[in-house]
């Protein structure tokens, strides 16, 4: 009974002491929500604390196969609760632009493990998206019959007078 009490409180004793390491890396989301062709679209994230997003030489890595594309974050895990103090940011990465058509991006990230010590690579979400065509040029009204026929119709109101004007003046000045 006394060890089981004795164990009870050794567990409670360091349930208390420890702090909870609060490493956060929220899912991705993609702006613009509906892009357009000739739109560049990026990838947002938000983290922090003991977790943090960077641009370091050589990343983010994109790459394309067909309509999927993959970006590879840098990132940096703090594994000491005492360090934690990383901001909490919205990170935003441009992936690129695209014609019209269906997508896929998938979002990655890296970081270091120090015991023992490797490279994780961890897939933070893959986001399908449309890319809409560019939007059809502005039709102009003198196209089609009745534009041509307000253009004619347009160009009379504003040539008669004018015209009227002249051959009164040539009657005037011939007499």
């Amino acid at each position: 009974m006394q060890r089981k009490f004795m164990r009870s409180l050794i567990v409670l004793t360091f349930v208390s002491l420890s702090q909870l390491a609060s490493a956060f890396v929220d899912p991705p989301t993609l702006s613009p929500a509906n892009p357009m062709e000739g739109q560049t679209i990026s990838v947002n994230i938000r983290a922090g604390q003991c977790d943090a997003l960077g641009e370091v030489p050589g990343y983010p890595q994109i790459t394309q196969t067909g309509n999927a594309i993959r970006i590879l974050l840098h990132s940096i895990r703090v594994y000491d609760s005492e360090f934690c103090n990383v901001p909490i940011l919205i990170r935003s990465f441009p992936v690129g632009v695209y014609p019209a058509g269906a997508y896929t991006v998938q979002v990655d990230r890296t970081y270091e493990v120090p015991l023992p010590p490797r490279t994780i690579v961890e897939t933070l979400g893959i986001l399908p998206f449309t890319v809409a065509g560019a939007p059809a040029p502005a039709v102009l009204p003198t196209t089609g019959f009745i534009g041509l026929l307000t253009l004619f119709a347009t160009i009379l109101f504003i040539a008669v007078p004018v015209l009227r004007r002249r051959q009164l003046h040539r009657n005037t000045s011939n007499p």
